[in-house]
């Protein structure tokens, strides 16, 4: 059954739920302390100087500069320190204390695909280990759309050619809702599925019942092979391309002096924009491969460049089971 409560706060997840909930009602006692002195004060006067009343209508005796400063001094104290309340509890959410679970989501017309390192996926379902950090690799493959997690208070925009990402630690198992919170075409309501926290052997249990799965890299590697991309980035190619081993997380020098970190976003877009950053010393003669490869092939190419180790055997060299077991809808 999905966990909700109808009253002022959805069920809270996660510890950084339960930090925006207290920034919230911070900001909102602060905002009615604020209007309760002001009509207090706007009835005093009122009352007290209605018309036909006795009371003192001398001017009053004060600087106005000082009235003006005390003011905009004890307003700017208040509303700064939200800020930096704000600041704080947003800048947690990323810290990165220990290495994260990665999971890939992509947004479409109208659904969320999930895709797990194991080679599992599913469509409008996240499944996650309890009390382990989890980072959300996000994009879309047409238009914006928002993915919006209420019991975890996190809501992050996915755009089209560019990886987002949330980082997250549950601490509370249930099944809650996710949702699109960003009108993306006729059929955004719909676009509705099911957040689920599971205790750590329940997260097993839940990754083996779907049986032995390639992974996404070993995917990857079936797809490299297959778009010929061995042609010209392996070992002893006649081409001359850039090799990928140890390339992932290092700098990489542009012919225009530059240096860029080869992240998930750069080699996502040396594969469908080649042409956006050439490397120094290559001519810019990779084709693109935008409208020719689905996102989530694009995500398998990544995972696989991401586990190339230049110490290893050549992995293209050794018989590829996949090849033939895995047909090219499954991607």
């Amino acid at each position: 059954m999905i966990a909700m409560q109808v009253p002022f706060f959805p069920v809270s997840a996660s510890d950084q739920a339960t930090r925006v909930d207290l920034l919230f009602l911070g900001l909102t006692a602060i905002s009615l302390g604020m209007c309760l002195v002001l009509f207090a004060a706007i009835w005093y006067c009122a009352v007290r100087y209605r018309a036909g009343s006795k009371a003192d209508r001398s001017p009053l005796r004060i600087s106005p500069l000082k009235l003006e400063i005390g003011w905009t001094v004890a307003t700017a104290l208040a509303f700064g320190g939200l800020f930096a309340w704000g600041t704080t509890v947003y800048l947690w959410r990323d810290s990165p204390d220990e290495k994260p679970l990665e999971i890939y989501v992509v947004g479409r017309q109208w659904m969320w695909e999930i895709r797990y390192p194991d080679g599992r996926r599913e469509h409008n379902g996240l499944h996650v280990p309890l009390g382990r950090r989890v980072k959300l690799i996000m994009t879309s493959e047409d238009v914006i759309h928002s993915f919006y997690l209420p019991a975890l208070r996190m809501k992050q925009d996915v755009v089209p050619g560019k990886y987002v990402s949330l980082t997250f630690v549950t601490n509370r198992p249930g099944d809650y809702r996710l949702f699109c919170a960003e009108y993306c075409g006729t059929k955004h309501s719909a676009m509705i599925g099911t957040f689920s926290v599971m205790k750590e052997a329940e997260y097993g249990n839940w990754l083996a019942g779907g049986g032995e799965l390639p992974s996404l890299a070993e995917r990857g590697r079936a797809l490299f092979a297959e778009r010929g991309c061995a042609g010209c980035h392996a070992p002893g190619s006649s081409v001359h391309a850039p090799m990928l081993e140890h390339l992932y997380g290092n700098p990489v020098p542009l012919e225009d002096g530059t240096f860029v970190t080869a992240d998930a976003q750069y080699l996502h877009d040396s594969i469908l924009k080649p042409l956006k950053q050439v490397v120094a010393g290559y001519e810019p003669v990779m084709p693109s491969y935008e409208g020719r490869l689905k996102e989530t092939e694009v995500i398998e190419l990544v995972e696989y460049i991401k586990s190339m180790d230049a110490a290893a055997p050549d992995p293209l060299n050794r018989p590829d089971p996949l090849m033939k077991k895995t047909p090219p809808s499954d991607r």
